[in-house]
């Protein structure tokens, strides 16, 4: 604990367990750290250049926690992510369902896509209110 890099290599090492931890775990990992980095403030005005290789292990270690934790948050982001676009996408769908729903009466089956738009000019297009909307 006397290292000037260890509170820093703490609080990456405890950014590490964060994730994916219920919220009242999260505080008390926090206050441990702010309380190891208060407590620390007084020792990394005086140790510097002591070893340096210690130095540079405790900097490629921070590093490598720091790189560790995005790693470990990508996944979860790109899937919170996926899961937004999906919500809008519902709601988008449900908006659209709520509004108007169009029925197409005397379609007869057809082949080709060009087929379906002839359809569709011929037959009877009629905009139906939900019953949701004739209340309101």
């Amino acid at each position: 604990m006397s290292h000037p890099l260890y509170p820093a290599v703490l609080r990456a090492f405890i950014d590490c367990r964060k994730v994916r931890v219920p919220p009242e775990i999260v505080g008390r990992l926090s206050a441990l750290a702010d309380d190891v980095e208060m407590n620390s403030d007084d020792i990394q005005e005086q140790r510097r250049a002591a070893d340096p290789e210690l130095d540079q292990f405790m900097e490629i270690y921070y590093h490598m926690l720091v790189r560790y934790r995005q790693e470990l948050t990508r996944p979860i982001e790109e899937a919170d992510e996926f899961f937004r676009s999906m919500e809008a996408q519902i709601d988008a769908f449900s908006l659209l369902g709520r509004t108007s729903l169009i029925v197409i009466r005397g379609a007869r089956p057809c082949v080709a896509s060009n087929d379906v738009t002839q359809q569709i000019h011929q037959s009877e297009v009629l905009k139906v209110t939900l019953a949701t909307d004739v209340v309101n």
